[in-house]
């Protein structure tokens, strides 16, 4: 009797999501949507860790851990979702651009099919705690964006590759023609 509803709560909330996000992505930037909303994701999971645990405690629990997946929703598809493509777009050079996309694309297909196929048994060994797995890749993901990833927004290709050359963590190989040199 509430799944329609809960149906068209997640369709509302990815609505706005995109909504949202393509009126504050160049206010505010590529990457700070990112990592702002890696952050906000791993804080909902928390919560819904949180409130899974208590949800035997009072009934109106249980109506705070969908509201939680509705904000999960929201923080994913404006700030991740809508943001990663412009990013991956930004920061390739027009040459390398459709291969880097589609092995970016494969990359997340095969993610989102091992996740698929996993998680029912992660749910049968951990149960709620289950979450937990995913807040700490979200952490991951938020610091990896935070410390590494250069804002893209209004930059060009050779400006974004020499922030990229200043990482200690790359090699010093990367030049905006997609050629590979040494140092």
């Amino acid at each position: 009797m509430v799944i329609p509803y809960v149906t068209v709560g997640v369709g509302l909330c990815e609505f706005a999501s995109v909504v949202l996000c393509s009126s504050i992505i160049d206010r505010l930037g590529r990457r700070v949507l990112l990592w702002g909303g890696f952050g906000m994701m791993a804080f909902t999971l928390a919560l819904l860790v949180l409130t899974l645990s208590l949800q035997d405690q009072s009934p109106w629990i249980s109506y705070s851990s969908i509201a939680l997946i509705f904000l999960f929703i929201t923080f994913y598809g404006s700030g991740p979702s809508g943001a990663i493509f412009s990013v991956m777009v930004e920061i390739f050079h027009p040459d390398a651009r459709p291969s880097a996309l589609a092995v970016a694309g494969s990359f997340s297909w095969v993610g989102l099919f091992i996740t698929g196929i996993g998680f029912p048994f992660v749910v049968e060994t951990l149960g709620h705690y289950c979450f937990l797995i995913f807040f700490g890749v979200l952490i991951g993901m938020g610091l990896f964006t935070y410390l590494f990833v250069p804002e893209t927004k209004g930059r060009s290709i050779l400006d974004i590759t020499e922030d990229l050359n200043r990482i200690p963590l790359w090699k010093r190989h990367i030049t905006c023609s997609g050629k590979q040199l040494s140092p």
